[in-house]
């Protein structure tokens, strides 16, 4: 762990752990990869800072695809409404 974090900071130039999480609900959910005996996964918020020209390396498993948007845009795309909120969150750290 200690070593994946290190070459993460590496990455990235600031990371932030954001002060808001949340819980899914993954009991009875059909082709769960999880244990049957979990009921909620936790899932936290970060920022990061990085270069405008960077090209972010996410794990292929967990996403298809990215890109770049404004506020608006990235809002409509999100189909959860906890990540919604997250990104409520996030934008008021950033704006204020």
């Amino acid at each position: 762990m200690a070593q994946a974090q290190s070459r993460t900071a590496e990455r990235v130039p600031a990371r932030f752990k954001v002060d808001y999480s949340y819980s899914i609900d993954v009991k009875g959910v059909k082709g769960s990869v999880y244990s049957p005996d979990v009921d909620t996964i936790p899932e936290y918020v970060f920022l990061a800072r990085i270069q405008e020209d960077s090209i972010p390396v996410l794990d292929p498993v967990e996403h298809t695809e990215w890109k770049w948007c404004i506020f608006d845009e990235a809002y409509e795309l999100l189909k959860w409404e906890d990540n919604k909120k997250a990104l409520e969150v996030v934008r008021s750290m950033l704006v204020g």
